[in-house]
């Protein structure tokens, strides 16, 4: 069965939740629990919006979207770019596996790699970063559990600049931790608290040349723009909404060589472009199972060509969008020329030898592929 049918029909279960309704703490549960989870961005430790047994089988919700008759569904007010072929055979980015990322990671979250060649794993529940050479084979881990410099609390989201440091958002402690290579404490950006809760920083995307480090805040519904010179908070963006710089529960985000970021906006089902400046620039996607649709939207990346790469935790696919947030292909296998399904994809990167890297929380592993060509 493709998730991509030519025909697809939309249901409502009470799946989705609209402005304002569900619990407004996505990770309360991470934290109290002290674990990290699949669901981490978005409503569901007690929201009865969500259909519990889709919630652990997300096939099963496939299954019922075949079985139950087309009904209506309220869009999260962003258009849905999909291009000339909504319907037809899907089209494929052939990626061919190379190798995993093991060495006994627990719920990692993101991954970002170097212009070496090294991945940077973030091991979420061990409170560590694991550092993987060219080949997979691991070179060196750092952090443990605390508040001190170098210690994590339930840390999300990780990325490397040019420079080579390393900005991690230590989500648990509500800091951005900067760091050199080898994991040396450089700087630590305090992310402030919201009117009504605590900062929440779950990814953190840098532009070393343009001096300005984004900081997603997941619980505020904002991002917040620092100065990378002098750490100084300099513009945040964002309320909770639908509008174009609104969203509901950010999780992870992106940048493109013009210095655009592109922030998953997990609830509302879409991405939310801004430009450098912190101005909108476009919806990618929106509520749905089928093409340039997303169901829960977590990781995103960027690749050398402009091509976004967006993974969906619970239907297990990547999707690939243009520049201008139009759907092109999903990442399919050479030999079954259908999509790639994934063990709950969240954090992506992709890097300089057209290398794809996958977390995939739940299985406690990154995914390495070739990237190779679209199908015929």
């Amino acid at each position: 069965m493709s998730v991509f049918p030519s025909t697809l029909p939309s249901i409502v279960l009470s799946t989705r939740p609209t402005s304002g309704a569900g619990p407004s703490d996505p990770g309360a549960t991470l934290r109290a629990a002290s674990t990290l989870t699949a669901c981490r961005g978005e409503p569901g430790a007690k929201g009865a919006w969500f259909f519990p047994l889709a919630r652990e089988m997300p096939w099963v919700m496939l299954l019922l979207v075949f079985l139950l008759p087309r009904a209506a569904h309220a869009g999260s007010g962003s258009d849905s770019q999909v291009g000339p072929a909504d319907s037809g055979p899907l089209p494929l980015l052939l990626v061919r596996h190379l190798f995993d990322l093991r060495s006994g990671m627990e719920a990692p979250s993101d991954v970002a790699v170097s212009g070496n060649g090294r991945a940077y794993v973030l091991d979420g529940l061990n409170n560590r970063v694991l550092v993987f050479d060219p080949s997979g084979n691991l070179a060196a881990s750092f952090g443990r559990q605390g508040a001190g410099d170098g210690e994590f609390d339930a840390p999300l989201g990780i990325t490397v600049g040019r420079s080579g440091r390393i900005y991690v958002a230590d989500s648990g402690n509500h800091r951005v931790q900067i760091l050199g290579s080898e994991g040396t404490h450089i700087r630590t950006l305090k992310v402030p608290d919201g009117s009504r809760r605590p900062a929440d920083p779950t990814d953190v995307v840098v532009n070393e040349n343009f001096g300005r480090c984004y900081v997603v805040d997941n619980d505020n519904h904002r991002i917040l723009v620092f100065n990378l010179s002098n750490g100084r908070l300099i513009a945040q963006v964002g309320t909770r909404g639908t509008g174009e710089l609104q969203f509901n529960h950010p999780f992870l985000a992106a940048r493109n060589s013009e210095g655009d970021i592109f922030v998953v906006d997990v609830v509302n089902s879409r991405l939310v472009g801004l430009t450098s400046e912190g101005d909108f620039l476009r919806f990618v996607g929106s509520w749905g199972v089928s093409r340039g649709r997303f169901y829960r939207p977590k990781g995103v990346t960027v690749d050398h060509a402009g091509r976004i790469y967006v993974s969906d935790s619970y239907l297990g696919v990547i999707q690939v969008f243009d520049e201008q947030g139009t759907f092109i292909a999903a990442i399919g296998d050479p030999e079954a020329k259908d999509p790639r399904r994934f063990t709950t994809p969240v954090g992506l990167d992709v890097d300089d030898r057209k290398r794809l890297y996958i977390v995939e929380m739940t299985a406690n592993r990154v995914r390495v592929y070739q990237l190779q060509e679209e199908a015929k």
